[in-house]
């Protein structure tokens, strides 16, 4: 493969497509998308391993000092915060068992206490 295109991207563009036809099919589907996620989770073996990962922390406890998300406090509750959605993941490149944040994740909080 050429220094512009390498064969992962090759192979994410068929894998969209594979969605986008077998998008009646919600099995498929998310058989595709785990086959996305597989990519990015290897994408830099041939350069010395490593790879991208999506890290959805939806249900986490939150609290101000976490530096891997920013976060909007839904309620006037600041207290027992918990992640209620996520608006953007958390990626992060993982390369001989550590890990770097790429893009922290964009997240909504609420308080679980009444």
């Amino acid at each position: 493969m050429n220094n512009i295109v390498h064969k992962y991207h090759l192979e994410l563009l068929n894998t969209f497509f594979d969605i986008e036809r077998k998008k009646e099919n919600t099995v498929n589907i998310d058989r595709q998308l785990s086959r996305v996620k597989r990519i990015f989770e290897n994408c830099f073996d041939e350069v010395g391993g490593g790879g991208l990962f999506l890290l959805n922390p939806i249900g986490e406890p939150y609290e101000f000092t976490r530096t891997d998300c920013e976060a909007s406090v839904t309620g006037s509750n600041v207290e027992n915060l918990y992640i209620i959605e996520v608006l953007k993941p958390i990626i992060a490149y993982r390369h001989n068992g550590e890990q770097t944040i790429m893009q922290k994740g964009i997240v909504i909080v609420a308080s679980k206490d009444k």
